[in-house]
């Protein structure tokens, strides 16, 4: 999860970006 950290860090740990990325995970397994 070093992504999220890195959000984490920039300061986008909003729900909105968790979110953001959740969907491209979806994505990538095809859901």
């Amino acid at each position: 999860m070093t992504d999220l950290q890195r959000l984490d860090v920039d300061g986008m740990s909003c729900g909105a970006c968790v979110a953001s990325v959740e969907r491209l995970a979806m994505g990538v397994a095809g859901v």
